[in-house]
């Protein structure tokens, strides 16, 4: 029997369980799909977790999602076929459900991160961020950006500094970056959602003031920063990494992330090409953080 329209529930929870590697096709698709919120951080690292207004049968939503991920593997063919699970969400809100996920925590030995809705702790040490990630990526919670935000804290740093944050998303990285003490921060998304979402949370931690969220380009960008990140996928990372050194100072640190263990030898090899040397590697599960210096005198000759 059909499922009458006025017995559609409100929102479901739809799971993925993939291999990283198609995780950026995945994401993509659901929030085409009409998903309002899509999280890597829950359940490991090999989980997708989404937010989907039920508009239409939950059957034919199940049928479209599996087709989608069956023809994963024409494009990842080494890849074992993703596994999908649907839960009746029971709040009316979908904000309410998305909350479960995001609780405070210590991210690194020195950062917690705090959601916007929850009660800001008194703490002998360290920082504290208040997050409220919405639709875009970044609660500090996915390795590769656990592993930026520690890259951070690490990197050494001229008095003043500047950061420029590549991908900014939730905007997490810049505002930690004012929290440590840059001068100038300059954070670029081409999504309009989330330099939305980034400029909130930078009001959330009173740094509006001392956080510049923009939507150009990195091509667009020719001024140089102390401290560059960017925590993106395999395929930007490699096709940007000519501009993301240029934007790094001689002496900076450049910070590379979202890469798969098997992608590193690809990415340091490029890096090295266009002039960066490579000082430090950082893993955690399957990813991998890359960190390095420009050349001086630039590029190497090959």
């Amino acid at each position: 029997m059909a499922q009458k329209k006025e017995d559609l529930p409100g929102w479901l929870v739809l799971t993925v369980e993939a291999d990283p590697v198609a995780h950026e096709a995945i994401s993509a698709f659901l929030f085409d799909l009409g998903c309002t919120g899509v999280a890597f951080e829950q359940g490991g690292p090999r989980t997708i977790s989404a937010y989907l207004p039920a508009k239409e049968p939950i059957q034919d939503i199940k049928r479209k999602v599996e087709a989608f991920l069956m023809d994963l593997s024409t494009i990842f063919p080494h890849m074992t076929t993703p596994t999908l699970n649907l839960t009746l969400l029971k709040e009316k809100d979908w904000s309410q459900g998305w909350k479960r996920f995001f609780q405070e925590e210590w991210v690194t030995d020195q950062l917690l991160i705090v959601p916007a809705w929850k009660r800001i702790p008194e703490i002998s040490k360290g920082h504290v961020l208040i997050m409220d990630p919405g639709p875009a990526f970044g609660t500090g919670k996915h390795p590769t950006t656990r592993m930026c935000l520690r890259a951070m804290e690490r990197a050494e740093k001229p008095s003043p500094w500047h950061m420029l944050d590549v991908g900014t998303g939730s905007g997490i990285l810049a505002i930690y970056a004012a929290r440590l003490g840059a001068e100038r921060i300059l954070g670029i998304d081409i999504d309009p959602e989330a330099i939305r979402w980034a400029r909130r949370n930078a009001e959330l931690n009173r740094l509006s003031n001392r956080i510049e969220i923009s939507g150009k380009a990195l091509n667009e960008i020719s001024e140089q920063f102390d401290l560059v990140a960017a925590n993106l996928v395999y395929e930007e990372i490699m096709g940007l990494m000519s501009h993301l050194i240029s934007v790094t100072k001689e002496g900076g640190s450049l910070i590379l992330s979202g890469l798969l263990r098997e992608q590193v030898n690809d990415v340091v090899q490029a890096a090295q090409q266009n002039g960066l040397v490579v000082q430090g590697r950082d893993f955690m599960d399957e990813w991998c953080t890359i960190v390095g210096r420009p050349k001086a005198g630039g590029k190497v000759r090959q």
